[in-house]
Formats: C-alpha cells, structure tokens, sequence
C-alpha cells in the first residue's frame, strides 16, 4: 500500500525523529507517540488536533468522523468518504483548508481549527502545506495509497479546474489529484482509461490530447488535433488506438472530423473529414470489441454514422435511423442523440437522446431498434451492467420526478426493459462508472447551478460550486447513504480500469 525508502535512510530518519522528539521534551512534560506521523507535526497534531473530546478515535463521531489519533487513521478521511489529506495537494485537502486562517494561502473552512484554541501562525500552516505537497509522508517517509498499480481506481475530470481526481474505488476516497492544465487547451471534457489500465488521456475542446501515466501520474505525451470542438472519445480495446469526435458542422452538412490516433506514438493516423467520409456535428461514439466499426451520433439529427474502419485509411460511412419510418435529417429535429455505449457482450448498443428524453437500444447484428424508453428532461449518459442485467440512465436537468433536488439515474431491466426504479443520487447527476463487481455504480453529480444547487461543504479556488460523488448499489437497487465524497468544480466525466 505504501512507498518504503530504503534501509539506511529510514534508520536515520528514524535517528533524526528521536532526536527531534528529545528536544521537544525538554520544555514539555508530556510524553508524546508519533503514531505515525513525523516526529516535527506528532506533538502539534496530539495537543491541538487529536486532544480529548476532538479527532480522536473515540470522539471522531462528533467531529465530522475524522480521527487524528494516528497518520494512518488521518488518511483514511471522515464523514461520507471525503479525504482530509489528500497526497501532494493541499490546495485540495480539508486538512489544510480547516487550519487556514489567510484567504491569500488558499480556501479556508468554517469553523476554522484548532477548535476554540489560538489559530496556527501562517508559518505553521505553510509548513502543514508543505508536508501535503511533499506527499504528507508517515513518520519512515511512506506515502498513502501507494502504489497505485494493483488497485482499482476511477478518474474524475474536474472541467472548471482542469484537475483529475483520482478515486480509490474500494474506499471511494480521492487519493490524488492531477493537473492536466500543463501544456495548455482549456476547457475539457473528455477523460478515457486505456484498456490495460496503464495510461489515462483527457482530450480538450481545442483539439489538445494529453497522455497520463496511472503509475505515477505524470504526463507521457501530447497531441495537438488542430481546430474544432473535440468532445468524445474511445480507446481501442488492446489501447494502442482511438477515435475522437469533433462537434463541428457547416452548411454544407459536414464539417465536423473523426480522428483515428496512434496512442503508443501519439501522432495522427488519419482524419475523416473529406466531404465523401465526413460527420455532422458527431458526438457521442463507440466501436465495436473489434475495433473495426464505429457508431457515432449526429447530434443535430435523427440518426447515427455507422463507419467501417477496418481499412484504417479508407473508412466506409453509413447512416442509422433512429426511427425506421422518418427520413434522413441533419437538423431541426427533436431528438439530439448523444451518448452511445455498447454492452459488454457486444450485442446491444444503447443511444440517449438530450431533447426527446428517450434511450434506443439497438442490436448491433442488424441496427434494428429492440426497444425505446422514456426518461426525464436532459438525460446523458448509459452504463450496462451485464451481471444484473440493469440499464441504469443519467438524468441531469429533471426537476418534476424526484423531490429531493433536479436529476436522478433511472433503471431498467435488460431483459424486458421494463422500468426498474429512479433513484435520486445528488444534484445535477451526468457522467457515471461501474466498478468491476458491476454492481456499485458511482454517481458524478455535478452541481453547477449557483442557485437551487447543494450547498458545498467548502469552496475550492475556482469559480462555482464543487460537485460530488455518490453511489448506488445495483444488488439492491438503494443509494449508499454513507458516502457523499466532494470534488472539485464541475466535474464532467468519469472513467476507470481496475
């Protein structure tokens, strides 16, 4: 679980900490235990923090449930799943914010600590600060939560910040968090895991393709896409391609690009953006397991591109009705199809519609639509869990079914695909992911209105509100109530590879 350093070093440390501790004791009767923590922050965390009746083991209930009586006890956060700490970010971490008296060093949080005791000196919280930013090691140097291979962990892009969560999918706690701003591009709303689970990419709407390592989190590579609005994306399943779709259109009834990517290089293949292959305004896309057919969405129209790319450079575009009756349009039609996902048999896909609050589910042996259900205002994305046979649909802007707030995830069966059950999982719900026992599905509740929203706990350094995760258990079809961990501002997408 942790980073060790080796032997001697941690002799000395261990030697440096005795000798800090002796000192210390000179002008303090009290014999104090690290506990874990660094023998310089053992005794102010002991007297101020994990003192009787506050962040104890014993008293944590009454105090957000966090416990201070230990370094590991720290890591393992507080109430609903939230982190305290969070590793080499205390510009993100609760820790920090609750002990920051000087709006210029960062947010701060209401009450501020130590609780009814002299605030820290702003030297004191730099130095917390910067033991957060150095990874908040224990007492021998090791970091939490590392390494981060072995794990199963999901990412959550954070689109106002430019930030990525990075979410421990056993604990649900945000263990790191990454700032893809590097390299610029702006606005973003695309994040894709490779299959192997050894990268993560997120693209911006510039045309801005970063590559992640998940090991370490560090950026691996860049690619520039060139002019457009690139807004989806999907990873070949042995991870060395993609396609991304660019939301563009002309009156021509193109415009928009498809563009095939080598990940391994991170160089441009090819770009389907001739008048004869070309998309109007594409946007949600998937491929099928083999990588040789692509379903991308007209969103603007009422139907999809069926593209054969098995000759990589010479790709094959056909159209899909969704309903066989009407014909091709292009625009001004009340359907807006966008999300596509593929189920992981490979023989459904389904196609959420934004503005006629509909979900298709075709059969890939034929296209042919095999049912057409109905769901809120604004619905965004679709998850398939197999095991269970559920559909479960996000449903963003919906103010008229569930009473606790706007939006709620609806679920059918897969067999039937009759209505299950809406389930409210926070405010603004959008991106979604399914952890590998395909049944806890973690919710990315957005929460960008300025009014009407939930109320954050704290305030980030970015404009707007945090939003949140939760998760719903789809054995028994109910939301956690335990867990309601908060993220950064406007989180967009979600994605993950165990």
């Amino acid at each position: 679980m942790f980073r060790s350093l080796n032997s001697h070093l941690i002799i000395g440390l261990m030697i440096i900490a005795a000798a800090i501790v002796a000192s210390c004791r000179k002008d303090d009767t009290t014999v104090y235990s690290n506990n874990g923590f660094p023998a310089h922050y053992a005794p102010i965390i002991e007297n101020t923090c994990a003192s009787t009746s506050c962040h104890t083991t014993e008293s944590k209930f009454a105090a957000a449930g966090l416990s201070m009586s230990s370094w590991a006890e720290l890591m393992q956060g507080g109430n609903n799943g939230n982190a305290a700490v969070i590793p080499f970010s205390s510009q993100n971490s609760t820790f920090f914010f609750a002990i920051n008296h000087y709006a210029e060093l960062g947010p701060t949080l209401v009450p501020l600590m130590p609780y009814g005791k002299p605030p820290f000196s702003k030297k004191r919280i730099l130095d917390f600060a910067a033991w957060i930013d150095s990874g908040a090691p224990d007492e021998f140097g090791n970091i939490a939560f590392e390494p981060l291979t072995g794990r199963e962990l999901m990412y959550v892009l954070n689109a106002e910040c430019n930030l990525v969560a990075v979410v421990d999918v056993i604990s649900g706690l945000i263990i790191r968090y990454v700032d893809i701003s590097d390299g610029g591009g702006g606005f973003a709303e695309i994040i894709e895991t490779s299959e192997d689970g050894n990268h993560f990419y997120v693209c911006h709407n510039s045309g801005e393709v970063k590559k992640f390592e998940t090991a370490t989190n560090k950026k691996v590579g860049q690619l520039n896409l060139g002019t457009g609005f690139w807004r989806s994306m999907v990873v070949s399943p042995n991870s060395d391609r993609a396609l991304l779709a660019d939301w563009s259109g002309n009156s021509a009834l193109y415009g928009g690009k498809i563009a095939l990517v080598d990940l391994t290089t991170m160089s441009l293949v090819a770009l389907y953006n001739d008048p004869a292959d070309s998309v109007y305004f594409p946007y949600g896309i998937t491929t099928d397991a083999n990588f040789q057919t692509a379903y991308v969405s007209c969103q603007t129209g009422n139907f999809l591109y069926k593209i054969d790319i098995s000759d990589e450079m010479n790709p094959v575009v056909n159209r899909v009705k969704l309903i066989d009756s009407e014909n091709y349009q292009f625009f001004g039609i009340g359907y807006r199809p966008s999300d596509i996902r593929l189920s992981a048999d490979g023989s459904l896909y389904s196609v959420v519609c934004e503005v006629s609050n509909k979900v298709y589910i075709f059969q890939t042996a034929d296209d042919a639509v095999v049912a057409e259900m109905d769901l809120g205002l604004n619905p965004q994305k679709a998850v398939f869990s197999e095991s269970l046979g559920i559909l479960a649909v996000s449903v963003m802007e919906d103010v008229m079914t569930m009473p606790e707030g706007k939006g709620f995830v609806r679920l059918f069966d897969l067999n039937t695909f009759a209505f299950i059950t809406d389930i409210y999982p926070g405010y603004q719900p959008r991106a979604m992911y399914l952890a590998s026992d395909d049944k806890t599905l973690y919710i990315i509740n957005r929460n960008a209105d300025l009014t009407g929203g939930d109320k954050p706990h704290h305030y980030s350094g970015c404009q707007g509100n945090n939003g949140y995760a939760t998760r719903i258990d789809l054995e028994s079809l109910e939301l956690d109530p335990d867990y309601k961990a908060e993220l950064n501002v406007n989180p967009m997408a979600a994605s993950g590879k165990n």
